[in-house]
């Protein structure tokens, strides 16, 4: 019961293809394997490729130790373990063969990085932070945002925001 509420409901009568089941336990190979090899990352506790919810398969990992403040070596780890599935699938079936299972992966990427350099000021653009405090929603900072910063900062974070996402995926490459 526990496993459903985390991960979703498991659809053992969804039919999925041989060639999408080997993608999916390469992907996720590819999480739990960069997740054991980098040092500094949350343990690997589930790995399943019994389609949950949206997910075709699912990798989970629970901290050992609950945490109140979170480093950028620990942001950027656990930026590379979340692209390491993609990594997993570019490396075995190749670049042209990398598949949208990623897609939830790189949602979840995209917005950290872009915390991690508007938020928590943790990037080369300086420890300063975009965030306003009396913005209600994420979409209304957003809007304020970008109606108070001039285009060059707008280039800047999303340059610094690719920056963080590059150097994760080359730590995911290279295990």
């Amino acid at each position: 019961a526990k496993d459903k509420v985390i991960m979703g409901t498991e659809r053992r009568s969804m039919v999925i293809s041989d060639h999408e089941r080997k993608v999916t336990a390469y992907h996720e190979a590819g999480h739990a394997l960069v997740a054991k090899l980098t040092p500094g990352t949350d343990p690997v506790h589930k790995v399943t490729i019994i389609p949950r919810g949206m997910a075709l398969g699912l990798t989970q990992q629970l901290p050992t130790e609950d945490k109140y403040m979170l480093t950028r070596d620990y942001l950027l780890k656990s930026i590379a373990v979340l692209l390491s599935g993609r990594a997993a699938e570019e490396i075995i079936f190749g670049d042209s063969e990398v598949t949208t299972g990623a897609v939830g992966d790189l949602q979840q990427i995209t917005g950290l990085a872009r915390q991690m350099v508007t938020t928590f000021g943790m990037s080369d653009i300086g420890p300063w932070s975009l965030m306003d405090s009396s913005a209600q929603s994420d979409v209304i900072m957003r809007m304020m945002a970008r109606n108070s910063m001039s285009e060059k900062l707008a280039e800047d974070i999303d340059s610094a925001v690719k920056k963080l996402s590059d150097s994760a995926y080359e730590i995911a490459l290279s295990h």
